[in-house]
């Protein structure tokens, strides 16, 4: 089975909920278009967050945790990622405690998508060791007519790793579980090479396999919109890197839509 987890924000730190809420329908939809029935989702939350309609498949854990303000991005940039971290990491804990073990898990940012094969991928290979991670992947701007593809994916979005279940259940030996949990939870970067450390290489998804949303008013990440990563990339005199970001531009067809767009693209 997949188990998706989706981490929601404290509502007290929000700006524009009605945003966070829009975004978190079209993830949630995309994750119940899954072609195979095997999987679940759980959506972690605080208590009092207006939340949307969750489609089959998708339920909800509410959390009551005080809310703490993020320090500022400058100059504090350190500081204001490692309470992400802790934060992310503290609701996907409390979601993967609330599922029953086994299968794999998959993290998904609430305001990402997710293709329709995942589900399938993990049924068709359940003795997996350790998953895969999203190697290829779009970026996507609302409003847009297109995305951006991009390689190593899983270095850049937080919908990019389906891990089995137990290895994020317990820390590994020398490690603390709060370090575990921000490490492999709070963060998606290090799991990756962790599991490399371990023997048991993460496999990558044989196909582009999620689209992170970026360039929006409420993204902590702070990452630029798609045009915006294009045109920044558009020097003559760096043709070849031109030529690169040109051939990643990528239109948003309606198999595309099918693909990632799910319940909403029906």
């Amino acid at each position: 089975m997949l188990k998706f987890l989706v981490p929601v924000r404290h509502q007290a730190g929000v700006n524009d909920w009605s945003e966070i809420a829009r975004n978190l329908k079209t993830t949630l939809a995309s994750i119940a278009g899954q072609a195979h029935p095997d999987w679940r989702c759980v959506v972690v939350a605080n208590e009092g967050a207006d939340l949307p309609t969750m489609p089959p498949g998708c339920e909800v854990l509410r959390i009551n945790t005080p809310y703490k303000p993020l320090p500022p991005r400058t100059p504090e940039r350190e500081a204001y990622e490692a309470a992400i971290r802790a934060d992310k990491g503290m609701r996907l804990w409390a979601g993967l405690n609330h599922m029953e073990p086994g299968g794999f898990v998959m993290v998904a940012d609430y305001d990402d998508f997710v293709h329709r094969d995942l589900a399938r991928l993990v049924a068709e290979n359940p003795d997996n060791p350790s998953g895969w991670y999203v190697e290829e992947g779009y970026l996507f701007t609302e409003g847009s007519s297109v995305m951006r593809r991009r390689s190593e994916f899983h270095m850049v979005c937080g919908t990019s790793n389906i891990v089995r279940d137990e290895l994020l259940r317990q820390a590994p030996a020398g490690e603390s579980l709060d370090f575990h949990i921000q490490r492999r939870l709070g963060s998606h970067v290090s799991i990756v090479a962790d599991a490399t450390k371990w023997g048991i290489e993460m496999q990558p998804v044989p196909f582009p396999a999620a689209i992170y949303r970026a360039g929006y008013g409420q993204q902590v990440s702070g990452y630029r919109g798609v045009w915006k990563s294009i045109l920044a990339n558009l020097n003559p005199l760096h043709p070849r890197k031109m030529f690169r970001t040109i051939a990643s531009v990528t239109p948003i067809t309606s198999t595309i839509r099918r693909n990632f767009w799910g319940t909403a693209a029906h």
